[in-house]
């Protein structure tokens, strides 16, 4: 207890904090992207996680996808009401270390003097040695530790693709010369002399028309432009693969993503399975982020985050009554949870509801027709002669003349009833003790 006190000593109110410097990463090249894949200090790595996510659209709509998905989530804990914004951000901090492998949470005391964490975005990191630093307000830096500061490490999901990513901007930075090369081209000029002003005179007069370049060349000058066989689409074909691999590498699916052209019911359910693999890995990851922060100053924490185990309501529902008619039963609570429903506000269900709707059971009165009418004694007579006589017969109409028979002075039009009745009944209930 003295020691979590002494945890709470060391808290005060939330820091301000001074960005990264991307001064010396403003592109990328070859030389940088090879440090950060082959060294193993961050301080090569995280310069261009930001650049990346600047410099790359389609990388960072993914990143932010994959974030957005499990901050939405809800979830259900043990904890205050006041906490919940504190778990949000914790979630976003275990999500920064699936990402980019650091994460970082400041524990701090707010107004009330109640304790907070909130996410340090990676913006702010800086790393010495391969250890993590911050810098204060004033620019003094400082290495974060905890209980304070509770760090986070994985291995980072983007490393893996930051020599692909540098591949897709070499290309595109060559589609952009080929689209100006073909929007503007050069302008060759062979020239009647080789007069120092007559050349300046043509110099001149190529400048006037607004080319990207041009070169005047003597009448004996021989200029030749070599042809390529490629296309613009080349170039674009190769940008989709990269924006397709990204798409699948962050988020397992290419068909919710602006890579994904086509699909089919079948592919979309794979990527869908694909994708909630992925979300359920992150809430494990963050489950447990959130139980290693509160635990450090004696709080237990019991925090669980919803996951949907797919959008389809209806198909589930059929499920659970195929499941319920075959003798498996669902609490009101269960079926609450299974549908991400409120509770019922009245939950007391009356057990005749719950075996009529949710378990298979024998003799309902649906399945008696003689429960709902009681039979007068003509009936009854006419039930006993009627399963005697069809014992015998072999159609309807031999049936009809063995009741004449055995009721000379009873109205026709009664045994017809009875008969089309009892008849009717036995095909129905045969056919419910079939199922």
């Amino acid at each position: 207890m003295e020691k979590i006190e002494k945890m709470f000593e060391l808290l005060r109110a939330g820091g301000e904090y001074t960005k990264t410097d991307l001064a010396f990463y403003t592109e990328l090249s070859p030389g940088k992207i090879k440090a950060a894949l082959i060294s193993e200090d961050p301080n090569y790595r995280f310069p261009i996680y930001n650049l990346i996510e600047l410099k790359d659209t389609s990388f960072s709509s993914e990143v932010e996808k994959r974030f957005d998905t499990l901050e939405g989530k809800f979830f259900t804990s043990n904890l205050d009401k006041r906490y919940e914004e504190s778990i949000e951000e914790i979630i976003l901090a275990s999500l920064d270390a699936t990402m980019w492998g650091y994460g970082v949470v400041e524990a701090y005391l707010d107004a009330d003097v109640k304790l907070c964490f909130r996410r340090i975005e990676k913006e702010y990191f800086f790393f010495k040695e391969k250890k993590l630093y911050l810098k204060d307000a004033n620019g003094k830096e400082f290495e974060p530790k905890a209980p304070r500061y509770i760090i986070f490490k994985k291995r980072a999901k983007a490393l893996k693709l930051l020599w692909l990513i540098f591949a897709k901007h070499f290309v595109l930075s060559h589609y952009m010369k080929f689209t100006e090369f073909l929007g503007v081209p050069p302008i060759i000029v062979n020239a009647s002399s080789s007069d120092k002003e007559i050349i300046s005179a043509i110099s001149e007069s190529m400048r006037r028309l607004k080319s990207g370049s041009y070169a005047v060349l003597g009448k004996d000058d021989i200029a030749k432009v070599l042809e390529g066989k490629g296309s613009q689409s080349d170039f674009m074909a190769f940008v989709q693969y990269v924006d397709k691999e990204i798409a699948k590498s962050i988020n397992g699916s290419t068909l919710s993503s602006n890579a994904g052209t086509t699909g089919s019911l079948a592919l979309g359910q794979v990527h869908e399975a694909n994708r909630y693999e992925i979300i359920s890995k992150d809430a494990k990851v963050a489950g447990r982020c959130i139980a290693k922060a509160f635990a450090i100053f004696g709080i237990n924490a019991e925090v669980t985050i919803l996951v949907e185990k797919d959008k389809d309501l209806y198909q589930r529902a059929q499920t659970l009554d195929i499941l319920g008619r075959n003798g498996y039963k669902m609490t009101p609570k269960q079926i609450a949870v299974e549908f991400d429903f409120p509770e019922p506000a009245n939950n007391t269900v009356s057990n005749k509801k719950l075996l009529s709707k949710n378990v298979k059971v024998d003799n309902l009165p649906t399945d008696k027709f003689e429960a709902f009418t009681p039979p007068t004694k003509h009936e009854e007579e006419i039930k006993r002669a009627l399963n005697a006589i069809l014992k015998e017969a072999n159609s309807y109409e031999e049936a009809f003349d063995l009741l004449i028979k055995a009721f000379p002075h009873f109205k026709l039009e009664s045994l017809e009833r009875e008969l089309e009745k009892v008849v009717a009944n036995s095909m129905i209930l045969g056919a419910t003790d079939e199922e």
